[in-house]
């Protein structure tokens, strides 16, 4: 199911969620640990960013904020997530 700009509440429904940028797949694994691993990879949440709108965020070069100390080594192209992913 594709869902688009779902609540928090729609988003904990789910056991797995797939992260599409660009025709690549960034992320494909339990919805539980989406947020957590983008975080690790190096963006940060905005203040009271829902789980959803960060998922879609990290996707849009203008939506997405690097964590401080990430700004040059998180990934930005859909390859670059891929390859990010595949690790």
């Amino acid at each position: 199911m594709s869902v688009c700009q779902a609540s928090e509440n729609v988003h904990d429904l789910f056991d797995k969620v797939c992260v599409i940028y660009k025709g690549r797949m960034a992320y494909y694994g339990p919805a539980s640990l989406a947020r957590e691993y983008f975080i690790d990879m190096g963006y940060q949440p905005a203040n009271r960013q829902t789980t959803p709108d960060f998922l879609v965020a990290v996707t849009d070069p203008n939506a997405r904020m690097a964590r401080e100390g990430y700004e040059n080594r998180v990934p930005r192209t859909p390859d670059e997530f891929v390859e990010h992913y595949r690790q």
